[in-house]
């Protein structure tokens, strides 16, 4: 029962986190007049970043324990952490929009509580 009651935890983390991105996603497209004109390539993106954390959610449901746990691990770690790192950092050195600034923060929270109820 335990293990059925972490992976929910981790698919609803999962969720959340692509809740943030496309609000993060929204808020900047309706915050700027640049961000309209997004090239192919950072369309690319936005959708690879916005569906990844979809396929975790259910990756985290159908998964053994061991590989549910180093994939986890793995995707938050090198995809996330490392771009909501960098998002902190330009948002802290070039203090913008708080509500941008709350959302990367929320998704740095999310990673980490990903990463702690996978190995937990």
């Amino acid at each position: 029962m335990e293990n059925v009651l972490w992976k929910a935890r981790v698919f609803a983390l999962w969720i959340l986190m692509t809740l943030a991105f496309l609000s993060l996603g929204v808020l900047n497209v309706l915050g700027s007049t640049e961000a309209m004109h997004l090239g192919t390539g950072m369309r690319v993106l936005w959708a690879i970043f916005f569906l990844v954390p979809m396929i975790m959610a259910f990756l985290s449901l159908i998964l053994k324990d061991p590989a549910n746990r180093w994939t986890n691990l793995f995707m938050v770690l090198l995809f996330f952490n490392v771009c909501n790192v960098c998002n902190l950092q330009v948002h802290l050195i070039q203090p913008r929009k708080p509500d941008l600034l709350l959302i990367i923060c929320s998704m740095i929270v999310f990673s980490v509580l990903i990463i702690w109820y996978s190995w937990k």
